[in-house]
């Protein structure tokens, strides 16, 4: 069992490829996150409806970051 802040052993042995997933998963895990709480998605069995829904959700998360980035308002300092 590891404490907080310790260096896991096992991180040496991963391969770089395995390394460098873990060091940019951090986008996906935020965009994820983002998706479930502001969802258009209903519950459905039709894929085609649930593929659409998805489609809407991520197009709607997009245009969301599009727009930040391009009003100077919305921009931190670390930029």
């Amino acid at each position: 069992m590891h404490m907080m802040g310790e260096i896991d052993e096992t991180e040496t042995a991963k391969t770089e490829i395995i390394k460098y997933y873990n060091k940019t998963k951090l986008g996906v895990d935020v965009v994820d996150k983002l998706l479930v709480e502001y969802t258009m998605k209903q519950r459905t069995l039709h894929w085609r409806l649930a593929f659409f829904y998805n489609q809407i959700d991520v197009a709607g998360l997009a245009s969301h970051i599009i727009y930040k980035e391009h009003n100077p308002r919305f921009r931190t300092k670390d930029h």
